[in-house]
């Protein structure tokens, strides 16, 4: 049997801070970071398509844990990029779940 590659594999980000710990976004909803180095990556090719995707290497405000995370929304990843554009980091931030106000429509990420 051929060996197949995993969704995993086939999806896994580009390297970014490989030795500090990855933290899975759902963890950091809510909770104050210290944005302190961010690439924005575009058009990340896999075999289910292209998508755009901020990394973010933060420390958390309450702990000085330092990690980093994935984000795929759209308004976080413009931000990010204004923010990597204008050379602001480290920035002070907070990911939230906002509520869609379209019926239908799921709730999207916002930093803060």
């Amino acid at each position: 049997m051929p060996k197949y590659q995993s969704f995993g594999e086939a999806t896994k980000p580009p390297s970014f801070f490989p030795d500090d710990k990855r933290v899975e976004l759902a963890e950091l909803i809510d909770v104050p970071l210290v944005i302190t180095d961010a690439v924005v990556v575009r058009n990340f090719e896999t075999p289910l398509g292209k998508s755009d995707f901020a990394l973010l290497r933060f420390s958390i405000e309450k702990s000085g844990e330092v990690a980093t995370t994935l984000c795929g929304g759209v308004v976080v990843v413009n931000k990010v990029q204004k923010a990597i554009d204008g050379n602001l980091l480290p920035l002070t931030g907070t990911i939230t779940r906002v509520p869609s106000g379209v019926a239908g429509h799921s709730p999207y990420y916002d930093i803060q």
